[in-house]
Order: structure tokens, then C-alpha cells, then sequence
């Protein structure tokens, strides 16, 4: 994060330093976000899922054109893009590394994806603001907010965070940490499917809980 110059005639050239500091780019943290915030664009949740699913990706293209090249017969024209690739001379520990490397970030985006939908972060009060310790406190004794999505979704989440950090930890060779989360993500999947086909065969029961449930802020998003 950048943080905002202060210092009077900044030092570029012309006194402009201080100037590219205040319009610098600066992330937001989503995990800072109230639950309300987060209802409100399905974005705030697309987003990490769709870095999660690139990482992934390159991590898996990488073995896969090493393996390629390893199987061709001529190795400057293999898979790897040919004798102009850098790649095309890394060793096995290398291809392992940068993996490793995409693979930790898919697990972390697919983790921050997990902690979005369970997000209970209420929003701050208008009044406590500026007020002093008393509003601050008051504030933190706030009652949770509701999540963001459904419960649906967050089993979703959960389920995908669980089966993105097995795929870690198989790679690392922690078989016991892969077990766990790989039965944690198939449990959910088990029961996700059972209650997709309970939902199915529910009737105009199923239908009034519905309209029920349109009155509350949560969602429901169809992640996988």
C-alpha cells in the first residue's frame, strides 16, 4: 500500500513528488469491508475466485509443458516455446518452484474467497464517527452483521478453499494436511448435493420458504 506524501515540495522534479503519492493507486482490503458493502456487488466475490482459477491454471500449465518437453525429442522446439523461452532451460527444481508458487497463491485467493462469504463485519455507525474511545467502543460491541451470501454459497466457497489448499498441500507432500482438506471439500460436495436435491423435491413448501427468504440481504452465487 502507498502511503500519502507529506513532506512539503516533494522530491521529484519540480516539487511534484508528494503530488504522485496522494493519486497513487491503492488496493482495498476486502477483508476490511463491512458485510453490507460486500452484499452489494457480486464482484467483491468473482474477483478473488477468478485469481484463484488463473493461478491454478498456470500452476498446472507449467508441469504439464515441462512434462511435454521432456517427453519431445527435440528439446529447443518443445512445448516450452522453443530456444527463445527462458524456460526452456530450467531444471526440475526450478518448474517445481514456480508451480509451487502459483499453487500457494490459488490457495491464498481461494482462501480470502472462503473468509468473504462468512463475513460478519458490520458496517460503521455515522455517529461514533470522530466521537472519541466511548464510540469506539460502542462501536466494537456492535452486534455481527448478517454474512454477504447464503449458506449455500459459503458451503460452495468453503468447499473450493478446502479442495484448492489439498491441491497445496499434495504438491508439498503433506499427505496428512491433503487428506483432511480433500475429505473436508468432499463432505461439503455431499452434502451440498443433498440439499440440492431436497430443495428439488420440496414443493410449494420450498417455494413459500423462498419468498420468505428474498426479504434478508444474503444471496445466493453459483461459484462452482
Amino acid at each position: 500500500v502507498v502511503e500519502e506524501g507529506t513532506k512539503e515540495g516533494g522530491g521529484g522534479a519540480g516539487g511534484g513528488g508528494s503530488n504522485k503519492a496522494r493519486h497513487a493507486y491503492r488496493p482495498i482490503e476486502l477483508t476490511n469491508l463491512p458485510s453490507e458493502v460486500l452484499a452489494s456487488s457480486e464482484n467483491y466475490f468473482w474477483e478473488p475466485l477468478y485469481c484463484a482459477e488463473r493461478c491454478w491454471a498456470s500452476s498446472m500449465a507449467v508441469k504439464s509443458e515441462n512434462n511435454d518437453r521432456q517427453q519431445s525429442s527435440n528439446a529447443a522446439d518443445g512445448a516450452l516455446g522453443g530456444k527463445n523461452d527462458p524456460r526452456r532451460d530450467w531444471t526440475p527444481g526450478q518448474v517445481r518452484a514456480r508451480s509451487l508458487k502459483r499453487l500457494r497463491k490459488a490457495a491464498k485467493f481461494a482462501t480470502l474467497l472462503e473468509t468473504l462469504t462468512t463475513s460478519t463485519k458490520a458496517a460503521p455507525s455515522a455517529e461514533g464517527e470522530g466521537e472519541g474511545e466511548e464510540d469506539a467502543t460502542t462501536t466494537a460491541a456492535a452486534p455481527p452483521a448478517n454474512p454477504p451470501v447464503d449458506q449455500h454459497t459459503q458451503m460452495e466457497a468453503r468447499a473450493y478453499a478446502s479442495w484448492m489448499r489439498g491441491n497445496l498441500a499434495l504438491e508439498q507432500n503433506s499427505w496428512q494436511a491433503a487428506c483432511e482438506e480433500y475429505q473436508t471439500a468432499l463432505a461439503l460436495c455431499e452434502s451440498l448435493a443433498s440439499d440440492s436435491h431436497g430443495s428439488s423435491s420440496g414443493g410449494d413448501d420450498g417455494e413459500e420458504e423462498e419468498e420468505g427468504g428474498k426479504k434478508n440481504a444474503m444471496k445466493q452465487l453459483e461459484l462452482l
